[in-house]
């Protein structure tokens, strides 16, 4: 083989080089590409999560049915991630750059999301990242001034916090799955309330209200939601039965304890019956 030849065959080996806009017009097709599946899979994610997919296909809650994901995806953040934007997004009725979403997505509420969106935006004809996070912050700070955004100590270390924002959540798979089961019981409404600190619970209290019986969730709902009662005093109370030195408060609560607000106990050889009256029962479901 002559040199020519070598030559000519390491010529022919040798990988064309892309001028520049042949590369710019591939890495645009790349990136077109990216925007479209997130724009896909993030939408059909929330309604999943939203319309309790996950239930009709067999999931506990929605991080399980994530969790299962898990092998399609390899990364369970991304995820939540594609839920927080595709959320964000359907909110503001727009689209909008995904570090601009991740930041809104702390935030508890569509009208908490608008707000912030909207003073950005009038503040700044091309915002960047750190300008929604200075509001974000911001807003946590005028309407939330006591909750805790983190839960993470030092050395990592789990603490007690008094909110817990989505990104928290992530990390901590045996309180998202608290989470989720209250809401399973209580409803969202609640369970948004828990998370954003509405009761300054720790951690473990959240943990062990989510581990009990269904019936026992429900027993002690009004008591914790509307009179804000500690976990221990709402078992302690459910589980004593009425006796001689029964107050009719504690009677009208043994009644709010109730799914129709109608209480019947014996004390000492007479029948004692309490019942809501028809204002207060329609107070009582307006409320939670």
């Amino acid at each position: 083989m002559t040199a020519t030849t070598i030559i000519q065959k390491e010529q022919d080996a040798a990988p064309v080089i892309m001028t520049k806009e042949q590369a710019l017009e591939v890495d645009a097709k790349i990136k077109q590409t990216t925007e479209d599946w997130f724009h896909t899979v993030g939408p059909l994610l929330l309604e999943i999560r939203d319309h309790r997919g996950w239930e009709a296909l067999g999931f506990n809650s929605f991080n399980d049915y994530c969790r299962n994901l898990d092998t399609r995806f390899q990364d369970k953040k991304l995820i939540y991630r594609l839920v927080d934007r595709a959320e964000v997004e359907q909110v503001l009725g727009q689209e909008i750059p995904a570090q601009h979403a991740y930041l809104l997505a702390r935030l508890p509420d569509a009208d908490a999301i608008r707000e912030v969106y909207n003073e950005v935006t009038e503040h700044y004809d091309k915002p960047v990242e750190r300008n929604f996070e200075t509001y974000v912050d911001g807003w946590f700070r005028k309407n939330q001034p006591e909750v805790s955004l983190r839960i993470k100590g030092k050395k990592g270390k789990i603490e007690d916090a008094k909110g817990w924002k989505r990104s928290d959540l992530e990390d901590d798979e045996e309180l998202a799955l608290a989470f989720s089961r209250i809401e399973k019981v209580w409803g969202k409404k609640e369970s948004d309330h828990i998370q954003s600190g509405g009761l300054d619970w720790p951690r473990k209290d959240i943990i062990a209200l989510s581990g009990l019986h269904v019936s026992k969730l429900k027993e002690i709902r009004y008591l914790i939601m509307a009179s804000h009662w500690s976990l221990k005093d709402a078992l302690a109370f459910t589980n004593k039965k009425p006796d001689a030195k029964t107050t009719v408060h504690e009677l009208q609560n043994h009644c709010l304890a109730t799914a129709g607000l109608y209480y019947t106990c014996s004390v000492e050889g007479f029948d004692i019956s309490i019942k809501a009256t028809r204002a207060l029962a329609s107070k009582n479901n307006d409320s939670m």
